[in-house]
């Protein structure tokens, strides 16, 4: 009885870090979007119980709801939308093996919070923010409770929670008391992360370059009312926060243009950790949201920067490893991905490229049409077509020489 039970025991995947992992599979993204378009890439791809989605950037807005095979990734259905994809997220626990739980929410820009069935595209219920002049508003963040009944979604100035259970409307709670205030969190509510420890604690950030542009909020405090600020961020424009799995304390954040991840000890808010450095001071920062990813079991950070390398860090606290570092796409790693149950990580890459004018050298007889023509060589540099150096996907296996289909790196099979 006590093997039989020890059988069945769950373990979280174990992502060794001490090598280079495996690369299970790779594609361009001209191959899995069978167009021309050189602008499009896939923005961020996240995983549910052995399904993973691909949100398309730019003129094509598209999801893809795939699954793994022992060396590929399948396309299972493919969704347009209406506009551009700014954020998506999986319903906690979502398989394809539950009809009920397979289905995943997305703001698409311009229109209400649709939650999709992931087997056909079905548009099941739909979430109205609407601003004053009678518009939708997409959110660019969103994020379930612990308790899977409330949806939290991040906007300019406030955040809209929404009863999972009744869709149409939800409560607004401002996160400014009025415009010109300089207190609480201003601007654009660019992420959101709960407490893995149900205690109704989450971590909210916004776009504004500030150094307190991290709140923390408990859902049974005032509406609005901040429980503590985090001190110490660095460059600001917070663009993903994520608390350790494992240690429900330690609190995770990516800023816009940093070349760093910052963490932070809630219990001493105005101290950061050490942070960890994902990218070289001499290559430049992006604007673009690049997202990182912690393992189920708390053990590993992964992220990936502007110049396509990747980095995994140990981050328990019982971890003596080293950091790897490697390079894994030729162009910005837009997310990193870690599998749920197996040690599996996706990787996206891609960013808009302008090609640079040609200089011409210019005369002291050219002085005097330097000022008439400047304004058609802005006009001609901002009409250029934007390009994209390497948009593609791929699957790396950190599962060492036992492959990427070991199963006792999971308790379970993949659901088909």
């Amino acid at each position: 009885m006590e093997s039989s039970t020890s059988e069945w025991t769950w373990k979280p995947p174990d992502f060794r870090i001490e090598t280079q992992p495996s690369l299970e599979f790779a594609a361009p993204f001209m191959s899995l979007e069978n167009d021309v378009a050189p602008v499009n890439f896939m923005r961020f791809a996240k995983w549910s119980v052995g399904i993973m989605s691909t949100v398309q950037h730019l003129d094509t807005p598209k999801i893809e709801p795939s699954t793994p095979g022992s060396h590929s990734l399948e396309i299972v259905n493919r969704f347009t939308q209406a506009a551009a994809v700014l954020e998506g997220v999986w319903y906690p626990g979502s398989t394809s093996a539950n009809a009920a739980s397979y289905c995943f929410l997305a703001s698409v820009r311009d229109c209400p919070v649709k939650l999709l069935d992931a087997a056909s595209g079905r548009l099941r219920a739909s979430y109205r923010i609407i601003d004053h002049r009678e518009r939708f508003i997409a959110p660019h963040s969103i994020a379930f409770d612990p308790t899977m009944t409330k949806v939290y979604c991040g906007c300019e100035d406030f955040v809209e929670i929404f009863d999972f259970q009744r869709p149409g409307d939800g409560q607004r709670f401002p996160t400014i008391s009025t415009k010109k205030s300089k207190d609480g969190l201003k601007g654009i509510i660019s992420a959101l992360a709960f407490c893995p420890d149900y205690s109704g604690l989450h971590a909210t950030g916004t776009y504004a370059t500030t150094a307190s542009a991290i709140a923390l909020f408990d859902s049974s405090s005032p509406p609005g009312a901040p429980v503590m600020f985090l001190e110490g961020l660095q460059q600001g424009g917070v663009t993903q926060l994520q608390f350790n799995p494992t240690q429900p304390q330690v609190l995770f954040a990516a800023s816009r243009r940093s070349a760093i991840i910052q963490s932070w000890d809630i219990r001493y808010p105005s101290t950061p950790i050490e942070p960890v450095i994902i990218r070289s001071s001499d290559v430049q920062g992006t604007n673009q949201r690049l997202r990182f990813d912690v393992d189920l079991g708390g053990h590993t950070l992964m992220a990936g920067n502007e110049a396509g390398e990747i980095s995994c860090f140990p981050i328990s606290s019982n971890s003596t490893g080293s950091p790897l570092k490697f390079q894994g796409h030729q162009d910005a790693i837009g997310s990193i991905s870690l599998h749920p149950i197996r040690p599996l990580a996706v990787t996206v890459s891609g960013s808009r490229s302008f090609d640079e004018p040609p200089t011409l050298p210019t005369s002291s007889s050219d002085s005097d049409s330097t000022s008439d023509s400047s304004d058609s060589d802005v006009e001609g540099a901002r009409s250029a077509p934007t390009q994209t150096r390497d948009a593609s996907i791929k699957l790396w296996n950190f599962g060492g020489r036992q492959g990427a289909l070991d199963h006792s790196q999971g308790a379970q099979e993949l659901p088909s």
